[in-house]
């Protein structure tokens, strides 16, 4: 184990008695008829094998002794024994041990007697005089008794413990080297010195003419082997060595068979000098030339020789030309490789099937819309407003439905305005009746609560917290039964929001036909939802601006509508479906007095004829609007001030009818007394005491209703048969998931948020931009950069390229939503991911393409194809991180701090995925504590991705020594990185990984807080108030006309009498009964008839079909496709 032969010692005891112990075991064993005896050993076994030759030849005197001996000696390497022998640590000590401590392996060494003096004098010989000693032909050439032996001398091994001098295997010398590579170098510069070396001294060797020594000596780096011992260093830096080339550190019984000198190798040279008893000539090595004297050496020393074409491998060894280098192992087997590569193209092909699906349903919907438009327009071109006007109010009264909405004490605490203040009051005890049938404008001067007293009255303030009553047609809202008039309430009233949300590329026909086919029914004909939008754009008078662009105003688009068209198209997109209730904030605002005017008269002319309960803010309307209201409500500080008839409000504030604008003259007063409290709550207290405020308190008493469990189940069966005959899907949504994706993606593709042909121009600009960079690329150190450019510059681009993507898009799914129009979600998020895939693979593949061709990246066919799904998986991750972002800070996609948020934390993901992509900072390098990010960004599996596919098995064109080039392979360059451990594979793996992870998170996250989160309004005091108690049996009016069929009348009369017994009953809708006899039985309905089973509660989704089937027969064919 070690490099002398100490342990062969003569001493009687440990650890320098082996000579002893050997020769007593020869002594043991019976060699006089042996003809043949062959003694070997390596490094000091080598020596010591020579040391017993002289008692082999006592033993057996007639045999034939041959000797192997196999790298027993040292070259002569500069300051090879420089060791401080004061410091035990260091591996040396064994030599000094054997300097000063004993005499023994000294006495029994062939060593020339100078050296031996040297040895065993006073130290003061130098160092080098003592490594001198240890030249081959010090040990071999000057012993005249070795001269006349026959010995195999063999030379196959490199010793660690010489990289000493080069500081390589001292912990504390070797880390002057910043890597690997270094180390590397330097080992190998020991291999081919000692290459060099060795062979000069064994050419000096057999110079002397020491015919019976045969010599094999492999002294170049290729066909030796180091010699690991317990003193190298660390395992890492060892097996580096190996990036450079092939250097052995353990031989296998085959490894001789693979190393050729001169034709032949170790092993067959071997067999021929021992079965020629010795005989060089027959072993091959014998005669003249440059065999003579038994040499057979390798005719390269070093991993820098190139093969000579002028010699031939038969007359002399040469080293291979080619080193082999280290190469990369693929980790992933080959069946995991097919899946991996299944599941990212599996992804990319479901996205761009999904989409070309519907892509083609869009241009079939465009096509039918237009054919149907032209001949539309083309019939009613004649049309007056009139006839139109009488058009839509056979619409509207044909459809059973009656919106009535109130609220009583009513107060609103808003959410704090700053994080830590506190909560601010809106509204106070307000009691407000909104009937069906008329017009009721709410007036006030800004910031006294309009727009939240409208909010509440439709049920779609979702924040803060409220006290008091709200009522749907009587029904108390809070109720747990009510729940599904309330989503009923959401789909049959159309609110026109104060500010408007138009996408500015869309004509005002796109605009109003997308929401058109997004809100009325699936079943109803297309050419009775376009017909519908001419009505509306008739009545409204926006005909001839259909076909004009929407507009911004002049922000971005040139052109377009004017503010007061813009408010009439608005107006115009909430009164396609016809709605029970619509509701109006600030609908004359930006209107011309004349528009102004022709608008109020098409409401007040519906709310006549159609009874459709229109509510509406409004500031200064002029004395014509005024008197088309049928009721009006002033608001002051959040406090009620008058609700009343026009009229009454004249002869309140005490205004001039003639020659006077009333409403302004109403607002003027008020603003006279508004900073008076004690004036403005004396004509508050006025209001209240008196008729007026009893007038309002008696129409929602009149509208209460005792929701009770039978009229819960026969309202539930008259709202589905309706929804029903109407032709929506279902009774909460008009439209199915395919039907709403495929409208969702047209007008996605029409406002231009699907302009993928410019995204693609700009990615294949900065393709060739950074191609042309990198044109010159011919080197590792280029290719890694453009590597990391590719990943980093994608993730950038992505991130520019998604825009207002998904913000406008939501801000116009969030404004739908206020509005009463039903969009499902699910549908959302498809349309958003399906463009995101497809646009984002154009756009990768638009810059990849370029760079990777112009930047001399792998030619090889198998690279190219995993590098186009690397780079086309990673831009499709990319956009679903920072869709997921946005979705989690984006509440409205209104702009404002939400939108600057997620740029931030966008950008934030860029910078850190930047910093950590592997390129910068290196796996290793990062703190421990820290290590776990990098798996977690994109940039790092996309950068590792493309560096391991580049590089695997690519080699640059190299006209320098073979081992430079041999130790600047792509493989070598990736093991430097220490990324060696993963496969592309791996990557794309952990790619598609990320990207379904971040598809899921945003689904959840959208349903978390758009879908289910639904209201964090609190409610307070709702159904505990004396006057919120409503009498047993009681139907309001509202209500009463909502289920006004004589078969529901009667069930609900004859449940009544079933439960309370014999008593006096109303005949009338407003069922006032008595007090009940029977409390404790419950209210029973009566059968229904044959073929109309009523759904009852549990089962009333399996039974959806069957309702439909029982329907079909009294549906109008005019209301079904």
């Amino acid at each position: 184990s070690c490099g002398f032969d100490w342990h062969l010692g003569q001493e009687s005891t440990p650890p320098f008695n082996g000579f002893n112990i050997l020769s007593a075991i020869l002594d043991q064993i019976d060699l006089t008829s042996a003809t043949k005896i062959v003694v070997g050993g390596t490094r000091g076994g080598g020596i010591g094998a020579m040391n017993l030759l002289t008692h082999f030849e006592s033993l057996a005197p007639a045999a034939t002794l041959l000797t192997v001996v196999d790298s027993a000696w040292y070259p002569n390497l500069p300051r090879f024994a420089t060791t401080n022998f004061n410091n035990p640590d260091l591996v040396y000590t064994l030599v000094a041990d054997l300097k000063f401590t004993t005499n023994s392996w000294i006495g029994n060494a062939f060593l020339d007697p100078d050296c031996k003096t040297k040895w065993t004098a006073v130290p003061e010989f130098t160092d080098e005089d003592l490594v001198n000693c240890l030249f081959p032909y010090e040990i071999a050439d000057n012993s005249a008794y070795l001269d006349q032996q026959k010995i195999f001398f063999s030379q196959s091994q490199y010793d660690l413990l010489m990289l000493h001098q080069y500081g390589l295997a001292d912990e504390t010398v070797s880390g002057q080297f910043e890597d690997d590579r270094g180390y590397a170098s330097n080992v190998l510069q020991y291999a081919e010195q000692f290459g060099t070396t060795m062979r000069s001294s064994i050419e000096l060797s057999s110079a002397n003419g020491a015919d019976n020594h045969y010599w094999f000596a492999t002294s170049c780096g290729q066909h030796g082997t180091i010699v690991p011992t317990n003193f190298h260093i660390i395992t890492r830096r060892s097996e580096a060595v190996q990036t450079a080339g092939i250097l052995h550190y353990s031989r296998t019984p085959d490894f001789w068979n693979d190393v050729t000198i001169g034709g032949m190798n170790l092993k067959t040279a071997l067999e021929l000098w021992i079965n020629s008893d010795g005989n060089n000539t027959a072993a091959g090595a014998g005669g003249t030339g440059f065999f003579r004297g038994g040499q057979r050496l390798d005719r390269c020393n070093s991993f820098q020789c190139d093969h000579n074409p002028n010699v031939t491998a038969t007359n002399e060894g040469v080293c291979p030309q080619y080193v082999q280098p280290f190469t990369l192992s693929v980790k992933t087997t080959e069946e995991n490789q097919t899946y991996i590569v299944g599941l990212a193209l599996g992804i990319i092909a479901i996205g761009w099937g999904c989409f070309f699906l519907v892509y083609i349903r869009v241009v079939s919907f465009r096509r039918q819309y237009t054919k149907i438009w032209k001949k539309i327009r083309k019939d009613m071109k004649q049309a007056t407003v009139e006839e139109i006007e009488e058009e839509i109010e056979q619409l509207v009264r044909s459809r059973q439905r009656v919106i009535s909405l109130s609220v009583t004490d009513l107060s609103y605490y808003a959410p704090p305005r700053i994080r830590g203040g506190d909560e601010y009051q809106i509204l106070n005890r307000v009691t407000i009746a909104a009937k069906a049938g008329e017009v009721h404008a709410v007036m006030g001067p800004a910031g006294c609560g309009k727009t939240t007293l409208l909010d509440m009255l439709a049920y779609t303030r979702e924040t803060g917290r409220m006290r008091g009553n709200h009522y749907i047609n009587g029904v108390p809202s809070h109720m747990g039964r009510a729940k599904f008039l309330r989503e009923w309430l959401r789909n049959n009233v159309s609110y026109v929001r104060q500010k408007d949300f138009l996408f500015p590329n869309l004509t005002v026909l796109e605009h109003l036909t997308h929401a058109a086919f997004l809100m009325l029914p699936q079943r109803m004909k297309t050419s009775s939802k376009i017909r519908r939008i001419f009505l509306v754009a008739k009545i409204l008078n926006i005909d001839q601006t259909l076909d004009i662009k929407c507009g911004d105003g002049g922000v971005k688009v040139i052109g377009g509508l004017s503010g007061g068209q813009r408010r009439r198209v608005s107006t115009a997109t909430q009164m396609l479906k016809l709605p029970a209730a619509l509701i109006l904030d600030e609908p004359t605002s930006g209107l011309d007095s004349a528009n102004a005017l022709a608008l109020v008269k098409v409401l007040h002319n519906l709310a006549e004829k159609a009874n459709l309960n229109v509510l509406m803010t409004i500031h200064q309307p002029r004395t014509e609007i005024f008197k088309l209201f049928h009721r009006l409500t002033i608001l002051n500080k959040g406090s009620i001030t008058f609700s009343g008839s026009p009229q009454e409000a004249t002869k309140f504030f005490n205004i001039k009818t003639v020659g006077a604008n009333i409403g302004n003259d109403i607002l003027d007063k008020l603003k006279r007394i508004e900073d008076n409290s004690r004036q403005l709550t004396h004509v508050q207290h006025i209001y209240l005491s008196g008729k007026l405020g009893a007038e309002v308190s008696k129409i929602v008493e009149d509208e209460k209703t005792d929701f009770n469990s039978v009229l819960a189940r026969e309202l539930k069966k008259v709202l589905y048969r309706e929804a029903i005959k109407e032709g929506r899907i279902s009774w909460t949504k008009p439209t199915g998931y395919r039907i709403t994706t495929k409208i969702l993606m047209s007008r996605t593709i029409l406002r231009g948020g699907f302009d993928v042909g410019r995204t693609v121009l700009t990615a294949l600009f900065g393709g060739l931009l950074v191609g042309l960079v990198f044109l010159e690329n011919e080197s590792y150190t280029g290719s890694t950069a453009l590597a990391y450019l590719l990943i980093a510059s994608m993730a950038f681009l992505q991130s520019t390229f998604l825009g207002d993507r998904y913000q406008l898009e939501k801000g116009m799914w969030s404004h739908e939503k206020d509005n009463g129009t039903v969009v499902s979600w699910v549908a959302f998020l498809t349309s958003l991911f399906l463009r995101n895939i497809v646009s984002s693979s154009c756009e990768g593949l638009a810059f990849a393409l370029p760079s990777y061709w112009m930047g001399k990246l792998n030619a090889d066919p198998e690279r190219f194809f995993l590098f186009l799904i690397l780079m086309v998986i990673v831009a499709i991750t990319v956009i679903a991180q920072n869709t997921m972002v946005e979705i989690d800070r984006i509440r409205r996609g209104s702009g404002g701090t939400d939108v600057r948020d997620a740029t931030i934390i966008n950008m934030f993901f860029i910078s850190v995925g930047a910093l950590f992509n592997g390129f910068i900072i290196q796996l290793n390098d990062i703190p421990s504590y820290l290590q776990w990010v990098p798996y977690t960004m994109l940039t790092f599996w996309g950068f590792v991705g493309i560096l391991v596919n580049n590089f695997r098995a690519f080699i640059y064109p190299c006209d320098i020594s073979t081992l430079e080039c041999a130790s600047r392979t792509g493989d070598n360059f990736v093991r430097e990185f220490e990324y060696d451990e993963f496969d592309v594979y791996q990557c794309i793996f952990a790619l598609c990984g990320l990207l379904i992870v971040f598809h899921v998170l945003s689904i959840i996250d959208f349903w978390i807080r758009f879908v289910r989160k639904g209201s964090t309004l609190k409610r307070e005091d709702a159904g505990t108030n004396e006057n919120t108690r409503i009498e047993k049996g009681k139907m309001g009016r509202s209500m009463a006309m909502l289920v006004n069929e004589p078969r529901i009348q009667s069930a609900i009369h004859d449940s009544i009498n079933d439960s309370f017994g014999a008593g006096e009953v109303s005949t009338e809708l407003d069922l006032d009964l008595t007090k009940p006899k029977r409390p404790n039985r419950s209210p029973q309905l009566s059968p229904p008839p044959m073929g109309d089973k009523p759904p009852v509660k549990r089962g009333l989704r399996k039974k959806k079909f069957t309702v439909h089937q029982s329907m079909h027969n009294s549906i109008p064919d005019s209301d079904m496709v």
